[in-house]
């Protein structure tokens, strides 16, 4: 039996931890894990290592420390004390609280930062799927004419070349809200390729004179900034699809040969074949106008745009291309600007889209404003059909994953509306809607951790605007994630938007005094909401989800009775807790037969559908 040493009688604390090496090895390891930690952040520092891997490092050599401490307590004196049952237990207690708070840390530090602390994040983190060889952004045309009024036709010559560079199934091509981000600002090729996720980038000038005009284009390797091919081209302006073609083919080639393996393109054929040459030239000019105005989204430039659809389909009644954009502008006024009566707005819409497939069956952009349509008109399987061929036609259409996942959200089928949307966030990685309508599907699973990711990549592309669904959807996620004093500054963020938000924001604010538990104040702010809400504004669904939350079920269904937007608040939230508490009511269930829910899925998820 081995011999220990005898403790001295009468020893102080301090001589004892010394004698058996406490101290000795406690400051060795505190040295240690010092100069430990100092090479790490010089390697982290020189080789642009991730924050938290200093964290890391740090955290477990702090975990070490009561560890060394144990051992040197029981060993450091001579050495010859053998391992009892009793520290056997101490180690092992140390080691699994060690490992369970680096586990808390990575899981904590694995939680996406909320919306309002991430306003000062990287922009880089935006991307939405990573760069693949297949992929490729096309980036606004540089207006290198005389005259700068014809910007509209430098965007416009680009937006078509990346929707027919859209046609072709192999490439993943960025939709144009977010390639057309960059117009106008210093940015070099490779930081866009890295926030939108591509391989390859499709630039290029172009310059108008009379009846003259000069393309000039060039595919670039983000990698290395290599340009893969060049070309310029001098025609007369009816030639201009033509070029288009001849462009969209020589890239379509290229891509071909250095990332397709050199299999012929299933798209590559048809687009060297076009026939848009058959498109009437002033009707041409007059689309490329409208499209220009559309894309600013406030009412005036909507107007002109409307004007010129109109006019270009007056000359050209079979372009159908101008008919789905009429289509798409009429739904805008109502839906941003209520500018017409909803059966009126959606009528004019209806009309339009139809002629564009009456001229053009292939037409995705056509399909995808059908799809938009019927989703408001509550014909929600007619509306996932439409946006099935959408994306059929065109798989580089984040407008036709959108309605597809916003119809498959309408028949309950919520993982496959995820799955949408998170493709619609792939093509178009800096719009912000799609970012909000992701989160409200997300928040429907009752993935509020990811839909916060979502508001939080939505709020980095910059100021918001005044959006309601996206502050509605920003503010529900807070709340669910428990970040009260976060959704407090989210309100007062909404409210310096100015008047324009004040009804929103106090309908936002009834809902945080409820969640902090003054259920008096958020009832009493509501109250007064209520009447102050002019007919047809759109904030009724609001103040009825507000109410639901706060328990005012009545309140709640009145409101909901009141629009005719209640079927969308239903479509998109009735599988949420707190309609669903009131999802059997009478009421309730006569508003599910009205807005054409009834029959589809009306409970939670993970739950059978309602009989």
């Amino acid at each position: 039996m081995t011999d220990t040493p005898t403790e001295v009688g009468g020893e102080g604390t301090w001589a004892r931890l010394r004698r058996r090496k406490v101290v000795q090895w406690g400051v060795a390891y505190a040295a240690g894990a010092w100069a430990l930690l100092q090479g790490i952040g010089f390697l982290a520092d020189a080789f642009h290592w991730p924050d938290a891997t200093k964290q890391v490092a740090a955290l477990v050599l702090l975990i070490g420390l009561p560890i060394v401490l144990v051992l040197a307590c029981y060993h450091g004196d001579r050495g010859e004390r053998r391992v009892t049952r009793t520290e056997f237990a101490i180690l092992t207690m140390l080691f699994l609280l060690g490992g369970g708070l680096l586990w808390r840390y990575q899981h904590m530090s694995a939680t996406p930062e909320s919306p309002i602390v991430a306003q000062s994040a990287t922009a880089s983190t935006t991307a939405a799927a990573a760069a693949t060889d297949r992929s490729i952004a096309v980036l606004p045309f540089v207006n290198m004419s005389a005259d700068k009024e014809q910007e509209y036709f430098a965007d416009g010559i680009s937006e078509e070349l990346l929707n027919l560079l859209a046609q072709v199934p192999e490439l993943r091509v960025i939709a144009r809200t977010s390639s057309f981000s960059f117009k106008g600002k210093e940015v070099d090729i490779a930081t866009i390729a890295r926030k939108l996720g591509v391989a390859h980038v499709l630039e290029g000038s172009v310059r108008k004179s009379g009846n003259r005009v000069r393309i000039t284009a060039q595919l670039v390797r983000a990698a290395d900034s290599s340009h893969l091919w060049s070309q310029s081209y001098d025609r007369e302006l009816s030639d201009v699809f033509a070029i288009q073609d001849e462009i969209s083919s020589a890239v379509v080639r290229q891509l071909q040969a250095t990332l397709l393996s050199g299999q012929p393109s299933a798209a590559g054929g048809a687009l060297a074949g076009s026939t848009r040459n058959a498109i009437d030239p002033e009707a041409y000019e007059l689309y490329l106008r409208g499209r220009y105005e559309m894309w600013s989204w406030n009412n005036e430039n909507l107007a002109r745009a409307e004007a010129l659809f109109e006019r270009a389909v007056e000359h050209d009644p079979s372009f159908g291309d101008a008919w789905a954009s009429l289509a798409e502008t009429a739904v805008l006024r109502h839906e941003i600007h209520q500018v017409r009566d909803r059966e009126a707005a959606y009528a004019r819409a209806t009309d339009a889209a139809r002629r564009a497939l009456a001229s053009a069956p292939t037409s995705a952009e056509g399909h995808a404003a059908l799809s938009h349509i019927l989703w408001h008109e509550r014909r929600w399987r007619l509306a996932e059909e439409e946006a099935r061929r959408a994306v059929a036609l065109n798989p580089s259409s984040a407008m036709g994953y959108e309605w597809l996942g916003m119809a498959l959200t309408a028949l309950g089928s919520l993982e496959e509306a995820n799955a949408a949307f998170k493709q619609a966030l792939a093509l178009d990685p800096l719009s912000q809607s799609y970012y909000a309508n992701a989160a409200s599907v997300l928040v429907n699973l009752g993935r509020y951790g990811d839909a916060e990711s979502m508001m939080r990549r939505a709020v980095q592309l910059g100021e918001l605007g005044f959006t309601p669904f996206l502050w509605w959807t920003g503010l529900d996620v807070l709340l669910r994630v428990g970040r009260i004093d976060e959704a407090e500054l989210w309100v007062e963020r909404c409210a310096a938007l100015g008047p324009r938000a004040e009804l929103l924001v106090q309908i936002l604010r009834a809902r945080v005094l409820f969640a902090q538990g003054d259920q008096r104040g958020a009832r009493d702010l509501l109250a007064g909401v209520g009447s102050k809400i002019p007919p047809g504004a759109g904030f009724e669904v609001f103040v009825s989800g507000a109410s639901f939350m706060i328990g005012e079920v009545d309140s709640g269904l009145y409101w909901l009775e009141r629009t005719v937007a209640s079927a969308d608040l239903l479509a998109i939230a009735r599988f949420l807790p707190e309609i669903q508490q009131v999802i059997a009511h009478p009421r309730m269930q006569a508003l599910l037969k009205e807005t054409g829910l009834e029959g589809l899925p009306a409970t939670g998820p993970g739950t059978p559908p309602a009989n």
